[in-house]
């Protein structure tokens, strides 16, 4: 009984580290969208203002 509790202690850690690992890569996922859509919003304000806006 004691075996069979170790073993599904191990495998719950194993699964919340891949839920770690899942949330961290998600978390830089957002992170390079949110980089790439201030960027856009940038150059769209750049645009619309006639070149005065500063780059990113």
């Amino acid at each position: 009984m004691t075996g069979e509790i170790e073993q599904c202690g191990g495998e719950i850690e194993a699964e919340i580290e891949r839920a770690k690992e899942v949330v961290a890569n998600k978390g830089r996922a957002l992170d390079d969208d949110r980089e790439r859509f201030q960027k856009a919003a940038v150059a769209a304000l750049n645009i619309l203002s006639g070149g005065a806006a500063g780059s990113i």
